[in-house]
């Protein structure tokens, strides 16, 4: 009885695959079943440390790297969230897909892949191929200032392309950015699309929210002329007073950002 009852429970709390994306290998089915053992493998390299419900690694499988991200869907909430919204890894896989549906240059699916609804440590993972660059922070760090000025504005096109289709990632901090080397330039992936949404019009409090992200976590870094170049190049062709308002309104944004974090 108790053995039958281990191996039952074993059962019912494995990953099942959900989702075969593009990516998808027969010959990774095996190592695919049990996202954790790859997280925790020797060939594995963690990217975020395992806290807010997620763990986020890249592992070396089958000749390639994959990056391999699994939530937490704890109590009730987790529940009622799949049954209406989806489960984590899917609604990180449909974000995928709206991006790339606007023509960005996205990470590849492999799997989506989800524990019973049933179990009570209920968890899903996506898989998705590495994308070989530089993470776009710590390419900022290695150009020189001329350069700087291009990678600003370039950046500067590509949210304000974001923004032109009515998509909504809800962080787009620097370092969620990888940079690809191309034959004429560089090209810009957004790694982390775990919440991507798409509205008919994008309302400008949104819009302001992924521009203070990007300051928050370049801009600081950045000089003055190179903070105008990426705010241009969003905001197109525009007077000086439109300008200055939309950098008053980012720093003022920010501040209270900051206010907020200091009175916690």
């Amino acid at each position: 009885m108790g053995r039958w009852w281990r191996v039952t429970e074993r059962a019912l709390r494995s990953w099942r695959v959900v989702e075969r994306g593009a990516a998808w290998r027969d010959a990774d089915a095996a190592a695919l079943r049990d996202p954790d053992a790859l997280l925790t493998s020797p060939d594995a390299w963690p990217l975020k440390r395992p806290d807010a419900g997620r763990a986020v690694g890249l592992v070396v499988t089958g000749g390639r790297s994959v990056v391999v991200k699994v939530y937490d869907e704890p109590g009730i909430r987790g529940v009622v969230e799949r049954l209406l919204v989806g489960s984590p890894a899917a609604r990180a896989a449909w974000g995928r897909a709206r991006m790339a549906a606007a023509g960005f240059a996205v990470p590849d699916v492999v799997a989506v892949l989800e524990t019973p609804l049933r179990v009570p440590d209920r968890r899903s993972a996506l898989v998705t191929v590495a994308v070989l660059g530089e993470r776009a922070d710590w390419y900022w760090e290695g150009l020189a200032r001329r350069e700087r000025r291009r990678f600003a504005e370039a950046l500067g096109g590509y949210v304000r392309a974001v923004h032109a289709h009515g998509l909504y990632p809800q962080d787009m901090r620097i370092s969620n950015f990888v940079v690809v080397p191309t034959a004429a330039a560089v090209e810009l992936v957004l790694v982390d699309l775990d919440r991507v949404r798409r509205h008919r019009r994008l309302a400008w409090r949104r819009r302001l929210k992924n521009l203070v992200q990007l300051d928050r976590s370049l801009g600081r870094l950045a000089r003055a002329s190179e903070r105008m170049g990426f705010l241009h190049s969003y905001l197109g062709r525009v007077d000086r007073a439109a300008l200055r308002d939309a950098a008053r309104a980012i720093i003022a944004a920010s501040r209270r950002k900051d206010a907020l974090r200091t009175s916690a």
